[in-house]
């Protein structure tokens, strides 16, 4: 097990349930490193295997060895602890609680049958079956069936029960493989969606056709997994195009079908299509309903988790697009008092150091009143050394590091060092800008470079870029294929910005 994977796995698990492991059982009389590798685990001690190989074990030339040992150690123990999860928590649903029962009994009635325990089995195998049906986790309920028509036909004989079970493998058989065939073609689509240069027109068509499949196996079928998996085909066909509407349309019926559905709802459907109405809802400028569900949504997750943090990267966007900066301020402030913020993925927090880079700006020129607490002086050059260089990424949040630096050069009267970035922007643009989603960005950095070759005379820019800025202002963001983290704030907005700036 690597490295990474193993701190991950120590994150689930808590200190009391180590405790409990230890109960259960016989436990070697030293478990000091393997209690001192999990607290180290815990805390982050170590950024490296090569680190923390090194502190458990020095210059041992069997170091690695042993590093590998003690880690699968761990490994088994953390895995044990999993069977002892604390369904109590008042942050698990109670889909989630029956998910983690019915399957963690599941796997203790197969065990039980192949130790020659089977009354016990067949016993444990009717509660989990029965609980499986409430919440239909269709897997289990064929496990549970198989385990049980078999005893009662081939060990007890009973015709009457052998049949009931019978019976529901051959009604839940189906259901189970529309749910295999859906959750494959959405892991596809889902695959070539994060991959930039699939052909959009092609995978266009897949799309459709897979969700074309699966309307119709939701008007035979019936199941939480099917239509989890067959929603998210629906709605991802139209991300593909960045049909909003459309898009809003489908969220709608999937919300709808999962809170009608009482006990058997989860707050992980819920939170999924809701949270995909947001950047659409932003994009077409419904700022109010945006924010209704960005308040849903932080509704059904915990303060400090990840989807906690994800929410409010599109609350701060969303006051960016509506103008209201001190409330953009006001969501970076509390992002920032979180203590779970220093979790946060790399890519994560470069995102916030951008938020936090806007709003430094629009302190600086009066758009805000209150500087961002998180530095009480915002240099320039050292923010740009905490974000990505633009040699590793040729879209998204580049395009919005390139602006930004160009508005601080602005706002600073560094007209000279703008002219020497304008060279780097004018050859990004021509290289990487060029298709029909970056049309918006292409405009606005076609505009940025007419400041310095108008010598940053506003009259002379306002009358070389009118052309750009009507053809920009021509197609709006709902009707590109542009994300939100290109175009943090509308680029209409900081074009204004930046003609105060040369005024």
């Amino acid at each position: 097990m690597k490295f990474s994977e193993l701190r991950s796995l120590v994150k689930v698990i808590t200190r009391n349930k180590i405790k409990q492991i230890d109960v259960l059982g016989k436990v070697p009389p030293d478990q000091s490193n393997i209690e001192q590798l999990y607290e180290a685990l815990q805390s982050n001690l170590y950024k490296t295997e090569e680190e923390a190989s090194f502190a458990f074990f020095g210059n041992s030339k069997y170091r690695s060895h042993y590093f590998n040992r003690l880690k699968r150690k761990l490994r088994d123990k953390l895995v044990n602890a999993l069977f002892l999860i604390d369904l109590s928590r008042s942050d698990y649903s109670d889909y989630q609680r029956a998910y983690y029962t019915c399957y963690r009994y599941a796997v203790a009635a197969q065990i039980l049958i192949t130790g020659y325990s089977r009354k016990a089995a067949v016993s444990l195998a009717k509660m989990t079956l029965r609980k499986a049906i409430k919440y239909e986790f269709s897997d289990i309920i064929l496990q549970m069936a198989k385990i049980l028509r078999f005893h009662y036909g081939v060990m007890e004989g009973e015709a009457k029960q052998f049949e009931h079970f019978d019976h529901l493998i051959q009604v839940y058989q189906p259901i189970y493989q529309a749910e295999l065939s859906l959750e494959g073609k959405y892991a596809e689509l889902a695959m070539y969606f994060n991959t930039p240069q699939s052909n959009r027109k092609k995978f266009y068509a897949k799309a459709k056709n897979y969700a074309q499949i699966a309307e119709h196996q939701m008007s035979i079928y019936s199941g939480y997994k099917l239509f989890l998996y067959g929603f998210s085909i629906i709605t991802i066909q139209h991300l593909i195009i960045y049909d909003h509407k459309e898009l809003l349309n489908s969220c709608d019926r999937a919300i709808a079908y999962f809170k009608n559905r009482k006990y058997r709802s989860s707050s992980v459907a819920l939170f999924s299509f809701s949270f995909k109405k947001i950047p659409s809802l932003i994009a077409l400028h419904a700022f109010e309903r945006a924010e209704q569900e960005i308040a849903y949504c932080l509704g059904l997750t915990h303060k400090g988790k990840n989807n906690y943090f994800k929410v409010q990267e599109y609350a701060i966007i969303l006051y960016f697009h509506a103008q209201q900066y001190e409330r953009a301020l006001e969501v970076l402030e509390t992002v920032y008092s979180t203590d779970q913020v220093k979790y946060l993925p790399e890519q994560s927090k470069e995102a916030w150091r951008i938020y936090d880079a806007y709003l430094h700006l629009f302190h600086e020129i009066g758009l805000i009143d209150n500087r961002p607490s998180s530095r009480k002086s915002f240099r320039l050059n050292r923010w740009l050394n905490t974000v990505p260089k633009y040699s590793k990424d040729k879209r998204g949040f580049n395009v919005t590091i390139l602006t930004i630096h160009v508005l601080f050069l602005l706002q600073q009267g560094k007209h000279m060092e703008i002219i020497d970035r304008m060279e780097a922007l004018k050859t990004y643009t021509h290289r990487y800008l060029r298709k029909d989603g970056d049309f918006r960005s292409n405009c606005f950095l076609k505009m940025l470079n007419k400041i310095p070759a108008c010598n940053f005379n506003p009259k002379a820019v306002q009358t070389r870029t009118a052309h750009l800025k009507k053809r920009m202002n021509e197609m709006s963001l709902s009707e590109t294929y542009q994300n939100l983290e290109s175009e943090i704030v509308p680029f209409e907005h900081l074009w204004k910005i930046a003609m105060r700036l040369l005024k």
